[in-house]
């Protein structure tokens, strides 16, 4: 399938096509300066991603809004969310913690079965009280967590796949940011 990584001459030809279908719509290819900032700044957000991923992801922008032109961002999205499409659903995951509380046990087995859930719903379990909070519910209180571990799952997907969205330099810029907030304000607290 190619390097994980596309190159600037990839952006060039995917900014080519765009180009192409777009004609009016999308300038590219007729000022070498203004084309030269144009690859530069989508290469900026594509070169994490494999060429040819990135290719069909344009090419299925391309067919479903055939009036306007995508964007980096948009790309981006595109393939954020076909990256996503291999997660559980709220529903699923709830399924899945009911299942491992039966297999395993919520007073005992915690641990066991915490292990067997996937990163988002082991947040998520946790989000609603834990395993054996959930085990412990009567009908009712069920039925309210299990509403309340659907809406933090979703919260937990969505944050997940919005910060994928971030090319590889700018979440690392962002983590930074976020340590050196998270400092300030631990200093202010101690002074």
């Amino acid at each position: 399938m190619g390097s994980y990584q596309m190159e600037k001459k990839q952006t060039f030809k995917v900014l080519t096509l765009i180009s192409s279908i777009y004609q009016k719509k999308f300038e590219f290819g007729e000022n070498k300066d203004d084309d030269k900032l144009t690859v530069n700044a989508w290469h900026r957000y594509l070169s994490s991603y494999n060429y040819e991923i990135v290719q069909s992801v344009v090419d299925k922008l391309i067919l479903n809004k055939p009036t306007w032109p995508p964007t980096a961002g948009e790309v981006v999205q595109e393939i954020e969310k076909l990256k996503a499409g291999d997660k559980l659903l709220p529903g699923e995951a709830w399924d899945k913690v009911l299942r491992a509380i039966r297999v395993h046990g919520a007073l005992y087995g915690t641990e066991k079965a915490m292990n067997s859930l996937d990163k988002r719903t082991k947040l998520a379990v946790r989000g609603v009280g834990g395993l054996t909070a959930i085990a412990k519910a009567d009908d009712k209180e069920l039925s309210y967590m299990k509403n309340d571990f659907k809406k933090e799952y979703a919260a937990i997907t969505d944050k997940e796949i919005n910060e994928n969205y971030l090319p590889v330099g700018l979440k690392k810029k962002f983590k930074q940011l976020r340590n050196s907030y998270s400092n300030l304000i631990e200093g202010g607290q101690n002074g």
